[in-house]
């Protein structure tokens, strides 16, 4: 927010105030403040406000924590707190809380040097904090945000929130919204197509079955890695009422997911318009020489 001396002088100076919120920011900052005047020479300034925002902690590996939900999923996440080297006073986590019911939140001090809790994270030394954040009840059924409040105990930051995301996560996906097949050609001949399935730990691969619809389609799965089925799809022709568009289901315990299948039609023939016949250039006029008088 910025505040301004309305009417300058001419010839005389004026002042302009900018104040940035530092909540939920750290290190160097950049913001903008656009001035109009009606000076017919300069009638648009553009103020540069650059600051570097030295907070009380430091969250790693980033100020945002992301849980993932789904039956896939832990419903946990964890990062680690650390005081600024800048800061004075002990870090001292109390009163943490999460403004939303299903998500239970807790902090405890570090001891002795642990592995990092999360991927991406650093390794917690003694006098850091570990917070984490579990699911309890029931999963939201999309991508939602929630927000974490804590005291630090600390002068320059006694309280701090960040941002929490919680997204399901499907058990089993496709690897393409539609399997397309190749034009089976005339007359029809059987054509099959590929797709992946991915399975997400700690489920295991090797329980995924898959089945196609209609009779004229038919999905075979082999396991090719830890975590990737691949689905093969063939599509075999019975005569022209054949049909030519179907899907593929893959189920595992209770999570099921479903892609559609398409038999690519004849392309449409490319109409070229036939070229216009060439017209003849005019024959060079003949000039007939006129006797004078």
């Amino acid at each position: 927010m910025a505040s301004f001396d309305e009417v300058v002088p001419p010839g005389k100076a004026g002042k302009v105030i900018a104040a940035v919120r530092t909540e939920g920011l750290a290190g160097v900052v950049n913001k903008v403040v656009a001035v109009t005047t009606d000076d017919p020479g300069r009638q648009n300034v553009t103020l540069m406000l650059r600051a570097n925002i030295v907070t009380s902690v430091e969250f790693l590996p980033t100020r945002a924590l992301f849980v993932p939900a789904g039956p896939a999923a832990a419903g946990t996440g964890k990062l680690v707190i650390r005081k600024n080297e800048t800061e004075k006073g002990q870090l001292e986590i109390s009163g943490i809380s999460a403004n939303v019911p299903w998500l239970k939140v807790s902090a405890r001090k570090v001891e002795s040097p642990e592995s990092p809790p999360s991927s991406g994270a650093v390794p917690a030394q003694p006098s850091d904090w570990v917070i984490e954040a579990k699911i309890e009840g029931e999963a939201p059924a999309r991508q939602v945000s929630a927000e974490i409040r804590f005291k630090t105990g600390l002068p320059r930051e006694p309280e701090i929130s960040f941002p929490v995301t919680v997204r399901t996560i499907s058990p089993i996906t496709f690897s393409a919204p539609m399997v397309y097949l190749p034009y089976p050609g005339e007359p029809p001949q059987p054509e099959r197509g590929t797709v992946y399935v991915r399975v997400e730990p700690p489920l295991d691969p090797n329980s995924l079955t898959v089945e196609a619809a209609p009779t004229a389609f038919q999905a075979v799965a082999n396991l090719v890695g830890p975590t990737r089925v691949r689905i093969d799809v063939t599509w075999t022709p019975a005569g022209e009422s054949t049909p030519r568009e179907g899907t593929v289901v893959a189920k595992l315990g209770t999570a099921l997911a479903s892609v559609p299948v398409k038999v690519n039609p004849k392309a449409a023939p490319i109409e070229v318009s036939p070229a216009p016949a060439p017209v003849p250039a005019p024959s060079p006029a003949q000039a007939t020489p006129k006797e004078g008088r």
